[in-house]
């Protein structure tokens, strides 16, 4: 629906000669909403991006942005997107400011308002102190947070931002006044299509995600919903001593397992077990009765534990496994003038 949707993508697929990167994948996303697309590495996500910005060549499908069509309106399509790439787009002899005004003028913005407008938005994402150092000089979380302000406004406010992962290797303050700066974009009508391994972020800002595996969505919804449908209850998370008996471990383990019915070890790494407990009818009073007694009952193995609600989180890594390293291959055709396999 393009009177909805700022993005509608159909039946978007790219096939290269050995595998599916990404299939027959559809997404929409609302005008002023942030939509949050997530997965594995090797899900297809930077590949999806590439084909919404016209950087790979779709192998099927189809691709709108507010009713122009890449195939057919490319420049009109292009000229409604802030993009942040995954690698950043700068260049290391032009400073912060230098950078987005190029980007304003670029986009036609009078210049009468352009140099307040770069100001602000300098401001709004803590670059101030940067701004007339070269880009050479960045730390990496810095030069992310001016790859993030190019999509945003360097070139004046785009309808629609497709930010991949703008926020990695940010520091935590930094991090926030980016969450921040990107919903103000969406309550100012904006709409943001978003790459991240951050489940917090996503949680934070966006309105609905999407988990992809091998090249498909898995599920797709609100956070909120996402976790009631698929994760319902809570989590039990223990840290054990390093002294722990492989018997002891196998008894604590039994324990709560046998303790909460439908509860499941989720994964077990280096004394730290995390456990799933897949009911709504267990209440916080139980839950901190049975922790209490394990750390008693269990002294010699048990060094620490906490107890929380199901997150984003826990809904992506139950779809992790369902990732393959081979994707389906793609048939080859034989090609009859030199015999080579296409």
């Amino acid at each position: 629906d393009t009177e909805k949707d700022a993005l509608l993508a159909v039946g978007l697929s790219k096939s290269f000669k050995v595998f599916v990167a990404v299939d027959r994948l559809n997404i929409g996303v609302h005008r002023g909403e942030c939509f949050g697309l997530l997965g594995v590495n090797g899900a297809g996500k930077t590949t999806t991006f590439k084909m919404l910005t016209g950087a790979e060549v779709i192998t099927s499908g189809g691709s709108c942005i507010f009713g122009y069509n890449l195939g057919v309106n490319r420049r009109k399509y292009l000229s409604q997107v802030g993009y942040c790439p995954q690698v950043d787009p700068l260049v290391n002899v032009m400073t912060a400011k230098e950078t987005l005004l190029m980007y304003a003028r670029l986009r036609g913005i009078p210049e009468s308002v352009a140099e307040q407008h770069v100001d602000s938005l300098i401001d709004q994402l803590g670059l101030t102190e940067y701004k007339d150092k070269h880009c050479e000089t960045y730390s990496g979380g810095n030069k992310r947070k001016l790859s993030t302000a190019i999509a945003m406004g360097g070139g004046g406010e785009p309808p629609l931002l497709l930010l991949h992962e703008p926020t990695l290797g940010v520091d935590p303050v930094s991090r926030r006044k980016i969450w921040n700066a990107l919903l103000d974009c969406t309550n100012n009508g904006q709409s943001i299509l978003l790459t991240s391994h951050s489940m917090e972020e996503c949680e934070y800002l966006c309105h609905r995600v999407g988990i992809m595996v091998n090249g498909r969505f898995r599920c797709l919804g609100s956070p909120q919903y996402l976790k009631d449908k698929y994760c319902q209850g809570y989590t039990i998370k223990v840290k054990t001593r390093m002294s722990a008996s492989a018997e002891k471990l196998e008894e604590l383990k039994a324990f709560l397992v046998q303790t909460f019915g439908g509860s499941f070890l989720r994964d077990e790494y280096i004394g730290r077990l995390n456990f799933l407990v897949e009911r709504r009818d267990v209440n916080w009073a139980q839950l901190f009765s049975t922790v209490r007694e394990i750390k008693t009952r269990f002294e010699d193995v048990v060094e620490d534990s906490l107890v929380g609600e199901t997150s984003l989180e826990d809904v992506f890594l139950s779809f992790t496994n369902e990732q393959v390293q081979q994707r389906p291959k793609v048939k080859c055709r034989l090609c009859l003038c030199c015999g080579n396999s296409q």
